[in-house]
Formats: structure tokens, C-alpha cells, sequence
């Protein structure tokens, strides 16, 4: 056993020189990068422990090895804010660095023409598919964060981790992650830097915005806006109950649903990527505060069963409290459920007010880290003999 962990030791030692040259933007010479013509795809940043399945200390150790140097690896996590184009650039190296289980692209534009980009994890012919959003509200940025950690880890653990004696690559070709990291950057970019982060036409409408709710300091009522640069809280924009969701009347930092159903381009391409995909099992929400799991959206019968179920195995892998009382604020966990007849859960990370400092990233990364491979295996059909 002594021996064992003392591999164990070495083998973190090499993933983190391997960590700390990819983010240097310098890669093992047995990992060089691809050139524009010809596509090389890297060696997995840990090798196989234990012949290929992961007990749940190698896993607990490749994820903690990935904390221990916040500024290793390719997503930097070393500060809580992240913008959108530190965004694209992640994106962009991980698919240079992983392009046969990788890719990513842009499904639509922000009111401000920011890209919407969804990494594409694992095989996009796989029979069945799970969405996963972050930073739908704009001052909830470090989710971004969290879901493109996430997406490193299983990255670079591809083809040697695994979950539930199941390796990773098998559970991703047959389940394909659809990764939204950043539904609402205009959001996020106002939140973390101001107006001037937003065409002038844009600022002058959120100034009265402001004035209107009674603001004064610009710098602080924008660092806790959630909703897009229209002023719409684009998770209470969706065409599930949203002509029963009455609050704020006209554009507000957060609360307002909108002048109709998907009005915001932001919705509308989410919308239009869940319809595009063909078998769509899970809907994973990534949202801060509180630590408990949202899934009561009002429906009944087998569907509620299924989600409620599902939330608990959410909260036995994370330890956060599932929430049993309905919520219905035409989310995008309603529609998902009440209109497409999804799994749809809404996890809500961090224990302090938003935004969230870094100090609280630590956590929110060893509570989740997990989650997608818990998710693909929980959804894997049952081989009956």
C-alpha cells in the first residue's frame, strides 16, 4: 500500500509540470501543440492508476493536484473574476490541446454581439446528451469558472479517470456534454467591469435603470446585476408559466421577464441549441447561492419522480440540501421540464453573497467536480441479462 501511494505521489509530480507548462502556454515536447494544418491530440495529463478505474482517493487527488496551483493547467483559478475573452482563449487552447473529444463553437450573439460559446465534450453522435449552463446571471461569474475547471479536469483525465468503475471515455461517447459556460457575457462583464465594458447606447439605458431603482454608485449597483444588457433576467425569460410570473414590471437589475417568451438572444439560443440536439437527458443548471438543489418546477407523475431522485443523488455527491417547495419563475429549469420534458436541476454553489470571492472556489470545485461523470453514469440505461 506504501508503495502504491508513493506511485501515486510521483504521478501528481508529473501532472503538475504538465499543468504548469500548459499554462505557460508551452507544451511537453511529447504534447506539442497542433500547427493550423494538421492536428496532434495531447497525452492525458495523468497516466491510468490501478489499470485504468479510479478508486475515489485517485479522484479526490487529480482533483485537489489541479487546486494546489491555481495558476496551472489552462483555466486559471487563482482569481474570481473571468472575463469573456479569457473565455475564448481557454476554449480555444483546450480544443487545440484535446480535438478528438473536444470541440466548441459559437451559437448566437449577446444583445452587446458578445459570442455564446458551447464546448462540445465528448462524441456529438452519442444517443443521448446533457446541457450544462453557467452564469446565466451576470454577477454569478465564478460559475463560469467552476464549469471550465470542470471541463479541464475531465479533459485531462479523459482516457485514464473514471467514475463508478466506468472510464470517462466511455461514459462520455455515450453521453456528449454540451457546456454553456458564459449564457449572459454582456452580463458578466458589466458586473466585473462597469458600464464601459457595454456600447455607449447600452450605457445610457442601464444609467436610468439605475436611477430608476435608486442607485447612486455605479461601481457597486452594477458588480451585483444579474440580468443581461437589455435589462431582462434571462432566467425568467423562458415560455414555461411565464405569463403567471409577475415582478418587476419594466428593465431591473434582476426580475424582469421580459416584453415576451425568449425575447433576448441569449434565451433564444439556448433554446435553439436544445432543440437542435436529439436527446437531451439532463439539464444541469450551474447558479450561485445557498448550497441547495432547486427541481420542484410543478410537475407530476413519473417526471417529478425522476428529478426529485435525480436531485438526491445530486445532493449525496455534493452535500447540498434539495430543496422540496415548488419554485416557478419561467426558468429555464421550468421550461426544460414543463415544456420538453427534461431532468432538469438548478444547483446553487458558494455559502456567501454574490459574487462569490475566490476563497470560496476551492469548495465549490471539490463539492462538483464529479458531477458530470455522477450525471453520465446515473443516466447510462440499466443492461438487463
Amino acid at each position: 500500500m506504501k508503495k502504491l501511494f508513493e506511485s501515486l505521489a510521483l504521478l501528481l509530480a508529473v501532472t503538475l509540470l504538465c499543468s504548469a507548462c500548459i499554462h505557460a502556454k508551452i507544451v511537453p515536447l511529447e504534447t506539442d501543440l497542433p500547427s493550423t494544418e494538421a492536428s496532434t491530440e495531447a497525452e492525458p495529463l495523468t497516466p491510468p492508476i490501478h489499470g485504468g478505474i479510479w478508486s475515489d482517493e485517485d479522484a479526490l487527488a487529480a482533483a485537489r493536484l489541479m487546486l494546489k496551483h491555481p495558476t496551472g493547467g489552462v483555466v486559471d483559478v487563482s482569481k474570481a473574476t473571468y472575463s469573456h475573452s479569457e473565455l475564448a482563449s481557454d476554449l480555444e487552447f483546450l480544443s487545440k490541446i484535446y480535438p478528438r473529444y473536444f470541440t466548441y463553437t459559437s451559437i448566437g450573439k449577446s444583445v452587446a454581439g458578445r459570442d455564446i460559446y458551447v464546448g462540445v465534450l465528448g462524441d456529438p453522435n452519442a444517443p443521448r446528451q446533457v446541457v450544462v449552463t453557467a452564469a446565466i446571471h451576470a454577477r454569478e461569474y465564478l460559475t463560469a469558472l467552476l464549469v471550465m475547471k470542470q471541463l479541464e479536469f475531465y479533459l485531462s483525465n479523459y482516457t485514464t479517470g473514471s467514475f463508478g468503475g466506468i472510464p470517462y471515455s466511455t461514459l462520455f461517447s455515450e453521453c456528449c456534454f454540451y457546456i454553456l459556460p458564459m449564457v449572459n457575457p454582456d452580463g458578466v462583464m458589466l458586473a466585473q467591469e462597469g458600464l464601459t465594458s457595454l456600447p455607449f447606447s447600452l450605457q445610457l439605458k442601464l444609467v436610468e435603470i439605475m436611477e430608476r431603482e435608486g442607485g447612486t454608485d455605479p461601481d457597486r449597483y452594477f458588480s451585483v446585476w444579474k440580468a443581461n444588457a437589455n435589462g431582462v433576467d434571462l432566467n425568467r425569460n423562458y415560455n414555461a408559466l411565464w405569463e403567471e410570473y409577475h415582478n418587476a414590471d419594466s428593465p431591473a437589475s434582476s426580475q424582469y421577464k421580459g416584453p415576451s417568451p425568449e425575447s433576448e438572444p441569449e434565451t433564444a439560443a439556448v433554446v435553439l441549441l436544445f432543440r437542435s440536439l436529439s436527446n437531451v437527458v439532463c439539464s444541469l443548471c450551474i447558479h450561485s447561492q445557498g448550497e441547495v438543489i432547486y427541481w420542484n418546477c410543478g410537475q407530476t407523475g413519473a417526471a417529478a419522480k425522476a428529478t426529485r431522485d435525480f436531485a438526491e443523488a445530486v445532493s449525496n455527491l455534493n452535500g447540498y440540501y434539495v430543496v422540496p417547495n415548488q419554485n416557478n419563475d419561467a426558468s429555464l429549469s421550468d421550461w426544460c421540464e414543463l415544456k420538453l420534458g427534461v431532468v432538469s436541476v438548478t444547483v446553487e454553489t458558494g455559502n456567501v453573497s454574490c459574487p462569490l470571492p475566490i476563497e470560496q472556489f476551492p469548495d465549490m470545485f471539490l463539492d462538483n467536480f464529479l458531477l458530470w461523470g455522477m450525471t453520465a453514469l446515473y443516466f447510462r440505461p440499466t443492461i438487463s441479462s
